[in-house]
């Protein structure tokens, strides 16, 4: 049931900058719902678009085909029950604002709901409409402040991951090439006077080549994260590992379990995670072998990447590295476990465990 009812205060600026608020109610009782409807309409001071439905799976519907700019939660309804609710309702509108409506035995609940993700909650019974009027405003800005800020902090993070491809393509691709170019040129005036030495000269050209072409495959998939995350996580791993073994020198043992698809943010997070691993390796580990390994436990996925290094003194150097910084990060955004074990002189081990979750 969609009614579109226009308030007393209509001739007013809405506060927000809209002139029209939509709402949708997921609620089964009908006579709260009338309350609620009748308090936005003496209270509220926007024109009101209203939504009313009475099952979860009819709420999810209107969300497919309709953007609102808040919704009325009831947690107990006839096909869905608890926190449950919030759940699949925040995953359907991750930049709503969601409001909790809850009874007086369910007041704990309500703070649980905020904790996974709704803006507040208020209790049926003791609604009054100013209070109403004041929390879903007041949602509605915390909303849009918070998607603001994800806004930002995604183009700062794509900014960042192209000045990194940046450098990249200019401190190992480019500079190959130009060694590729040298020994080449070198190759061609040796070719008649000391044949086997131009031969060495053009082998390693070609393995330079090779290395140059594969990490060049790899940094053009960094500039499409929809790739990496449609990309099965074997052949996303196997590219970079081949880069980073032809390129350095140093021997890597992948080894990869039978894995169901990960969600997008997971599988980017571990390759990110085996990336800076990595790079820490060849910035600090002077290693002679890496194992790195993903495999599924039953209810986790877990990522490791060993090294016989020279190790490190975690509690001196954990503060103050950026490498390992980032790893925290990574894993911190998917709600992964992170350990890492290090010892001067024997190596290190970095292992991630993320806890799946039901879909």
């Amino acid at each position: 049931m969609v009614i579109q009812a226009k308030t007393a205060a209509q001739g007013r600026r809405e506060p927000m900058g809209v002139e029209t608020l939509s709402i949708l109610l997921i609620e089964d009782n009908n006579g709260d719902a009338r309350l609620i409807r009748e308090m936005l309409l003496t209270y509220a001071e926007w024109e009101i678009q209203w939504s009313h439905v009475v099952t979860l799976r009819e709420g999810l519907d209107a969300l497919d085909t309709e953007f609102y700019d808040t919704i009325l939660l009831d947690l107990g309804l006839p096909d869905s029950d608890g926190l449950e609710t919030l759940r699949q309702v925040n995953e359907r509108a991750p930049n709503t604002a969601i409001l909790v409506l809850t009874g007086h035995s369910d007041q704990k609940l309500g703070v649980r709901a905020v904790a996974d993700g709704a803006q507040d909650y208020l209790v049926k019974g003791e609604i009054e409409g100013r209070l109403l009027v004041r929390a879903i405003r007041y949602a509605i800005e915390r909303t849009r402040a918070e998607y603001a800020m994800r806004q930002q902090t995604q183009t700062i993070a794509a900014i960042e991951e192209r000045q990194r491809i940046a450098r990249e393509l200019h401190d190992n691709v480019s500079q190959t090439l130009f060694v590729c170019r040298s020994m080449g040129e070198a190759a061609l005036r040796h070719l008649e006077s000391n044949p086997a030495y131009a031969r060495e000269l053009l082998e390693e050209t070609n393995r330079l080549t090779a290395a140059a072409l594969a990490e060049m495959r790899i940094l053009l998939l960094e500039l499409r994260p929809t790739a990496m995350a449609r990309a099965n996580i074997q052949q996303l791993f196997e590219q970079y590992v081949k880069a980073f073994a032809v390129r350095r020198g140093t021997e890597v043992h992948l080894e990869i379990g039978d894995l169901a698809p990960l969600p997008e943010g997971v599988q980017i997070a571990f390759y990110r995670i085996m990336q800076e691993a990595l790079n820490n390796i060849i910035k600090h580990a002077q290693a002679k072998q890496v194992d790195v390994t993903v495999k599924d436990g039953g209810g986790y996925v877990a990522l490791s990447v060993n090294d016989d290094g020279r190790g490190f003194d975690l509690a001196a150097t954990q503060a103050t590295s950026m490498g390992l910084s980032i790893i925290r990060e990574r894993a911190e955004a998917i709600d992964a476990e992170l350990d890492i074990v290090s010892h001067p002189g024997e190596g290190t081990q970095i292992r991630v465990r993320w806890m799946k979750t039901e879909l």
